[in-house]
């Protein structure tokens, strides 16, 4: 069995969407159902329902009434990466950071990781908007977040 001491997935904005946060979660479970041992894994600003996050980032000019069925789209197509069916089967100590002001992933997708995730897990809630480069303390306390964590 080969042994991965921990995974972190941190999610930064990329075209509305990062795709680690659609498929690494698979990849998670994946790796763990072919034997790789991944004893932690730590989610940092991201979420597990992409719909939300695709509806609340559509251009402004998208009609309220289009918003609803384009994200169901887009789950629909990307369906078998949907972190709803991989995160309750994650074998793995995990940590979930996320920002107090989170602007990219709207709360209806990071309560959902939250709630997925199975036991043992740890929140921790970074004040702040959504990490990007450039904010140093924020940085600094996640990283710190991290390594109390792990330690």
């Amino acid at each position: 069995m080969e042994l991965f001491p921990c995974i972190i997935l941190i999610s930064t904005p990329c075209a509305y969407l990062s795709y680690t946060t659609t498929t690494l979660k698979q990849g998670v479970r994946l790796s763990q159902a072919l034997g790789v041992s991944i004893p932690q894994v730590i989610f940092g600003y991201t979420g597990a329902h992409i719909g939300p996050v695709i509806k609340h980032h559509l251009p402004k000019e998208v009609p309220d009434f289009l918003r609803g069925p384009i994200a169901d789209a887009v789950v629909n197509l990307t369906a078998v990466y949907d972190p709803r069916h991989h995160l309750p089967h994650l074998k793995a100590r995990s940590l979930a950071i996320r920002a107090s002001a989170e602007e990219v992933f709207p709360q209806e997708s990071w309560s959902v990781l939250e709630n997925l995730l199975p036991p043992p897990k740890s929140l921790v809630i970074i004040e702040g908007p959504h990490i990007h480069e450039g904010q140093f303390l924020m940085i600094q306390q996640t990283e710190q977040a991290i390594l109390n964590w792990l330690l």
